[in-house]
């Protein structure tokens, strides 16, 4: 997605009619951009966008409602840029846990190339991250790229991983700030292990993103760990959908 960048004083000229998709394209751009600049997910505002395009504020409200559903948008693009970028590090069919690194360190590199964005992905208020309420799967804009994720756990495991080779189990984002340990293990989102081997780590994402803007060392610490990390994609395997259905199980 290309981010435009515009004066606060100039005006966009009126779209021709049938053309008001465009508007749409460039108040998203703005919002890329702006969240791209600032890393500020919370500070998204319908009128600093309008601003930034060069409309009027009433002009945004006419495609989007709301600044959570402006968020969800970029969100979506931004999971799809980040699915494209995983999609390209590593080929179907190649070793799974090759796979899975090359896949984590895109993953990686994406987050520390694009804080901004990758905070709106994750902490920016929207339908499925709507506070107090409980994390929505499928309604996540990034749903395919999880469940990706996900597969790429899954070949591993054929591979001959089993629960008892996980040493630590991490849940950040959402999982780590809404989901107990003890919950996770009992609805069958992690391997069934000794409940100290889970942490809910919390918002690694915003924090880490944090550290990188503010420290050059950190970023380069960041940046050298990714080469330390296998990433493993389950979510290509046939077999993905019956298997995780068995581990939905809920207890009696």
């Amino acid at each position: 997605m290309t981010a435009t960048n515009r004066g606060s004083a100039e005006r966009r000229p009126r779209s021709p009619r049938g053309q008001g998709g465009r508007l749409r394209e460039e108040i998203l751009e703005a919002a890329t951009a702006l969240l791209a600049e600032s890393g500020n997910a919370p500070g998204l505002s319908l009128r600093g966008v309008a601003k930034r395009v060069g409309v009027a504020a009433t002009s945004v409200y006419l495609h989007y409602a709301d600044v959570e559903s402006l968020a969800a948008d970029v969100a979506a693009h931004a999971f799809a840029e980040l699915g494209a970028a995983l999609a390209a590090a590593a080929p179907g069919g190649a070793d799974p846990a090759e796979t899975l690194l090359a896949r984590c360190r895109a993953y990686g590199h994406f987050a520390l190339d694009h804080p901004g964005l990758y905070r709106v992905m994750f902490e920016a208020p929207r339908p499925d991250l709507a506070a107090g309420e409980p994390y929505s799967l499928e309604e996540s804009p990034g749903r395919a790229v999880l469940v990706r994720l996900a597969r790429d756990l899954e070949r591993c495991q054929e591979a001959g991983l089993a629960p008892a080779d996980v040493q630590q189990v991490l849940l950040a984002g959402s999982f780590g700030s809404y989901l107990s340990p003890a919950s996770a293990i009992k609805l069958g989102l992690v391997p069934k292990l000794g409940v100290m081997r889970v942490v809910s780590a919390g918002n690694v994402a915003g924090e880490g993103a944090k550290m990188a803007l503010l420290s050059v060392r950190e970023r380069a610490a960041a940046l050298a760990l990714l080469e330390e990390v296998r990433y493993v994609e389950l979510s290509d395997r046939p077999d993905f959908n019956d298997r995780f259905v068995e581990q939905l199980q809920f207890p009696h």
